[in-house]
């Protein structure tokens, strides 16, 4: 027995990774080699130490014992703890505690083991802190836009107003090219304030409060439609669709979701009679929705870019304003999706994304 006594303290001597034994009292009973050059302080060792004293420089016990957890569960415990260092330097330690009994079954205290995490929950820190300050930057930002974009409407509206009061009064006296330039100016006002509602949409996409709720599709894919009623009329589309189920999510958003998409088929096709078709196949956990259409399609080298905020197709010939597509990247993700396309150039697009079956949370 002795025998065996000494190979297994020999084994656990040669572990690189600290082990202690500590009792019901909280006395540090014994450690092994690694555990000993950890924590050893000047002037005393750890096993003339109780373990709050050796490992958190404590006077009492720490409210996340390990010895008290494996004592009221009966049961392995492990956390994540900070250890005061012989140095004062604080380091994180992950704790592996397993409960340590006699032969008839009675709790004589536990094993530790320790593996230095530091690294590890600083680097996590650092990544908490700097997607806080991102999310506070791109809040800051969002209202910014929002509220130059508003600022900048107005203006417009006007000058626009009088730019066609000024064409109705000198109508008479306006030569062709006078005319062309007139439209041509007006033309680029309209397509500024389309601009500006479009960057308004995006912010609003990103920075709206979500409350969930349920919502049928099937009437948000209607409201969608009388949307772009004047447009579908005006191409001859037929649009078509599968049952659509409800869902957990935002309804005005998920609405602005299928319009743009929708409109993008609409915008993006040359054909005489425009096809569009909306799918819904539902998974384990997510529902899979795909809008097809039969439109000029996409270049299967940006189908990574074209959710970027600005992005123009080169198929395109710069029709659109390259806002629509990161809008409805902004609506999926903030419902907790993903959001893709499939496409070759002449042959169509469809453009899938998922929303949870699970009720997304209120941000």
């Amino acid at each position: 027995m002795a025998e065996k006594e000494g190979l297994l303290k020999l084994v656990l001597e040669g572990l690189d990774e600290p082990i202690t034994v500590i009792n019901e009292k909280y006395e540090i009973v014994w450690m092994n080699r690694p555990a000993r050059e950890l924590l050893s302080r000047e002037g005393c060792l750890p096993e003339e130490m109780l373990c709050y004293e050796c490992f958190h420089a404590r006077q009492t016990p720490c409210e996340e014992c390990p010895l008290k957890k494996v004592r009221e569960t009966s049961a392995s415990f492990t956390a994540t703890h900070e250890h005061v260092m012989p140095s004062g330097e604080g380091r994180f330690f992950e704790i592996k505690a397993s409960p340590l009994r006699d032969v008839d079954g009675t709790f004589m205290g536990i094993v530790e083991s320790m593996r230095d995490v530091t690294d590890r929950v600083k680097a996590l820190d650092e990544l908490r802190r700097l997607s806080e300050k991102l999310k506070l930057s791109n809040q800051a930002l969002e209202r910014f836009a929002a509220v130059v974009s508003h600022d900048l409407k107005s203006p417009l509206i006007a000058a626009l107003a009088s730019l066609k009061l000024i064409e109705r009064h000198l109508r008479d006296r306006l030569g062709p090219e006078d005319e062309e330039d007139i439209a041509g100016a007006g033309q680029r006002m309209t397509n500024m304030l389309t601009l500006i509602k479009k960057l308004l949409e995006y912010s609003h996409a990103g920075s709206s409060i979500i409350n969930p709720e349920k919502v049928e599709l099937e009437g948000v894919l209607e409201r969608a439609l009388s949307n772009l009623e004047v447009e579908i009329a005006r191409k001859k589309a037929l649009i078509t669709h599968d049952p659509l189920p409800a869902v957990t999510g935002d309804g005005v958003l998920l609405v602005q979701l299928l319009q743009n998409l929708i409109g993008n088929a609409l915008k993006y096709n040359r054909s005489e009679a425009p096809r569009i078709h909306i799918h819904a196949e539902g998974r384990a956990t997510e529902w899979i929705f795909a809008v097809s259409d039969n439109g000029i399609g996409i270049s299967p080298d940006e189908s990574g870019r074209i959710f970027d905020i600005f992005y123009q197709s080169r198929a395109g010939e710069s029709i659109g304003a390259g806002i629509g597509l990161s809008t409805c990247k902004r609506i999926v993700e903030r419902h907790g999706g993903r959001i893709w396309v499939e496409s070759e150039p002449g042959r169509g697009s469809t453009f899938f994304f998922t929303i949870p079956r699970e009720p997304i949370p209120s941000k």
